[in-house]
């Protein structure tokens, strides 16, 4: 991650010949953040609710959604697709791509890119440099990322074909990581299944 977002892993062309250079622009040029509220009791994307407990830390997953009955405020509503980013305690690294429309907690941004694609974007947020601006937060038993810090930050940013290669270089090994992962749990599973029979 760290070598493709420094520019040190360069991808090409189909033909061999190397993409335009990355220009430097600031974050808020690249992607926006959208602020639509909605209320989860009133409108079917109450049914796709996705609160910072219902995102596993540092893979993207989706664990689970909220309860509509558990929701006693306004959430921010988030289209198939798009960015999100748990502001509150940044350093957790909560973030996801949902593939549904639905609503999620105001302590998540929800981001949509302008200049980039979204599935460049869903690992823009994960590199180390927006992380560590993420984390120059705001309060300090309930730190949250600035939102004006992370606009006005500049990154590098390649060529939309090149997002495109980046991004499914990186979406086929969270594919293989989350294979391993799904064989780990069975097997452990397995081994808990036998150490019980043992131990009858």
């Amino acid at each position: 991650m760290h070598k493709l977002f420094s520019g040190k892993i360069k991808f090409f062309k189909s033909n061999g010949e190397a993409f335009p250079d990355w220009q430097k622009m600031q974050f808020r040029e690249v992607a926006m953040r959208s602020t639509e509220r909605a209320d989860p009791r009133r409108t079917p994307l109450g049914d796709q609710v996705i609160d910072l407990e219902n995102i596993e830390t540092g893979s993207g997953r989706i664990l689970h959604l909220g309860a509509v009955e558990d929701s006693v405020s306004l959430k921010i509503a988030f289209k198939a697709g798009d960015v999100l980013f748990g502001k509150l305690r940044p350093y957790l690294r909560k973030f996801a791509r949902p593939d549904f429309d639905g609503c999620c907690s105001s302590e998540i941004w929800v981001l949509r890119g302008k200049k980039v694609l979204n599935e460049f974007l869903f690992y823009l947020v994960q590199s180390s440099r927006f992380i560590e601006l993420a984390t120059i937060s705001s309060g300090s038993k309930m730190p949250r990322a600035d939102w004006s810090i992370i606009a006005s930050a500049e990154f590098e940013i390649p060529h939309p074909d090149e997002q495109c290669k980046i991004a499914d270089a990186l979406s086929a090994m969270d594919i293989k990581i989350a294979a391993v992962a799904d064989q780990i749990a069975h097997m452990e599973t397995f081994k808990k299944g036998l150490l019980q029979q043992m131990l009858v």
